[in-house]
């Protein structure tokens, strides 16, 4: 069976963020601690095995300090941009 171009995006976005946190420094036990997630939940988004949703990407991007995440491999890159706006507004 054939990997969506879902499926690849999805793979991508998790591989991303895997990295991010890696470079930053950051454990999985950390980043879950701050989602109030167990790290083996965690661990799950970051494989795949987890559907991840808009929320908890935004939740994990505002953590490690991005503003935007690739979501495709390198020759074709696209790119979510998040626009973080303090709360209240």
């Amino acid at each position: 069976m054939a990997i969506s171009s879902y499926e690849h995006k999805m793979e991508a976005v998790c591989f991303n963020i895997r990295n991010i946190r890696v470079r930053m420094n950051y454990s999985q036990t950390y980043l879950a601690a701050q989602l109030a997630i167990s790290q083996n939940a965690y661990s799950k988004i970051e494989l795949g095995y987890t559907k991840i949703t808009l929320e908890r990407l935004f939740e994990i991007a505002e953590l490690i300090k991005h503003r935007s995440i690739r979501v495709a491999p390198r020759k074709k890159i696209y790119k979510i941009n998040f626009i973080l706006v303090p709360s209240g507004i």
